[in-house]
């Protein structure tokens, strides 16, 4: 299988929303597992949890917390090679509910992570360039990837981060992590993120740009221009609010432009030193189908150091539009890590209105629920298993691209393992199931069964 804000001290971490709505943190796993085709450090057995961050307003799209960091060497430049070999069957590589057809892949990848380590400026670098070849359609295919995040600390009050990730690759799961993309295509995608934070006097500010590239038999091209501020209101208290303009361009299949606007505000209050509560809104216009969304929730952030960490919220939005009509639901996007000895076990839940367009793939927008969990355990602290699995649900509204388009339902289940041999060489396998199901399937739902089998050398 090929894998693919910098907190100012005025204003309390607790108080500040961030992060994507549509990506709820991943869970912490207890070992280091290879990310495109680079073996990570490995850590720690028992590790603690991330403390938690305030979920964003909905609809938001604020840059996730800037904690972008360079490796262990004290050099400013580290250079780490690698090479990664997988082999993968599946049962069914095409995803069809019939005439279903067995394929092993081959890939190759060689990789090469990059450390900077200057004393103002600090990130990483890893890229991997697989390329594969299938038994079922022969040929070969070419599937790189970029990861990027870094950042430079100017003085105490101001900083700049950049972040980019590029990924080619035909798995539907990268193109869209809920489960919409139902079929093996091959697409192009990249987001690109810059964010400056400057701390004025007790007034924390922020502006970003994000530019998302999304191609396949359809292209979409979307940028987001945002800023918002923040002020403490007493010792206990603080509050933000901000500002967001969007368009987004779509060709091929279906052309439309949309240009949109979102305005946001939020009061947090921190009980005791583990907990926070909140309340934030948000109201966003796009063009397209003059199409409003209005959401209100109440937020909660909870930690108990290296043991439990919650970040969850609760709400009402309310969808209205020219084509598709009103809609209304009830909001969440809540994630759990609790640590049990060697094992850590997640949960996430996110439930709202997603305008796909803005981050990736157009499918108009969609009412999306999505229920995530995992279990991670150490057997050694040179094998570490995880299981995971995810439901998805999409509703599509009739706004945008998605007038034709069927509702969708995905389950996955996965089991993993990950042993270091040597010092410098890893092996993995995977036993992936997914089930995928559309109004419009014919024949019923579609059924792969997909074993993975890798080894990776880092230096």
């Amino acid at each position: 299988m090929l894998l693919l804000g910098f907190t100012l001290a005025a204003v309390p971490a607790w108080a500040q929303a961030t992060g994507p709505l549509v990506s709820p943190q991943p869970p912490v796993q207890p070992y280091a597992t290879p990310v495109l085709g680079v073996q990570p450090s490995v850590q720690a057995p028992g590790p603690g949890v991330a403390p938690p961050v305030p979920p964003p307003p909905s609809q938001s799209h604020l840059p996730a917390p800037s904690q972008v960091a360079g490796l262990t060497a004290a050099t400013p430049f580290e250079l780490h090679p690698s090479l990664t070999f997988s082999e993968e069957y599946s049962d069914n590589f095409l995803i069809s509910s019939t005439n279903k057809v067995d394929n092993f892949r081959s890939i190759i990848s060689p990789g090469l992570l990059v450390g900077i380590n200057g004393p103002k400026t600090r990130g990483t670098l890893s890229t991997s360039l697989g390329v594969a070849q299938d038994s079922s359609v022969g040929g070969f295919s070419f599937f790189p990837t970029l990861s990027a995040a870094v950042k430079h600390a100017f003085d105490p009050r101001l900083s700049l981060s950049l972040a980019d990730t590029f990924t080619r690759s035909d798995e539907p799961a990268l193109a869209n992590q809920f489960g919409l993309q139902q079929q093996r295509q091959a697409f192009t995608s990249n987001t690109l993120s810059l964010s400056a934070d400057w701390l004025l006097d007790l007034l924390t500010t922020q502006g970003y740009y994000q530019l998302s590239t999304f191609s396949s038999s359809t292209n979409t091209v979307s940028q987001i221009l945002g800023a918002d501020a923040g002020i403490p209101l007493g010792p206990l208290m603080a509050a933000k609010a901000g500002y967001e303009f969007f368009h987004s361009s779509i060709s091929g299949a279906s052309s439309n432009d949309s240009t949109g606007h979102l305005i946001w505000a939020s009061v947090a209050r921190q009980i005791g030193p583990l907990r926070s509560v909140g309340v934030s809104t948000s109201y966003s216009f796009q063009s397209l189908d003059s199409t409003s969304i209005w959401n209100v929730s109440l937020f909660n952030a909870y930690e108990l150091p290296g043991r439990l960490s919650l970040s969850g919220s609760l709400g009402y939005s309310v969808l209205s539009s020219d084509s598709g009509g009103n809609f209304s639901a009830i909001s969440s996007n809540t994630s759990a890590s609790y640590r049990l000895a060697r094992a850590v076990i997640s949960v996430a839940l996110l439930r709202d209105f997603n305008q796909t367009f803005l981050q990736g793939q157009n499918f108009g927008v969609v009412l999306t629920r999505s229920y995530t969990g995992s279990f991670a355990y150490a057997l050694t602290p040179f094998i570490d298993t995880t299981l995971r699995a995810s439901y998805s649900e999409n509703e599509f509204t009739g706004v945008g691209n998605s007038q034709s388009s069927p509702d969708t339902k995905t389950f996955s289940a996965q089991a993993s393992l990950a042993w270091r041999l040597q010092r410098w060489l890893t092996m993995g396998l995977d036993y992936t199931y997914t089930r995928y199901n559309s109004v419009a399937t014919v024949g019923g739902a579609a059924i792969e069964n997909r074993v993975a089998l890798r080894l990776t050398a880092s230096f």
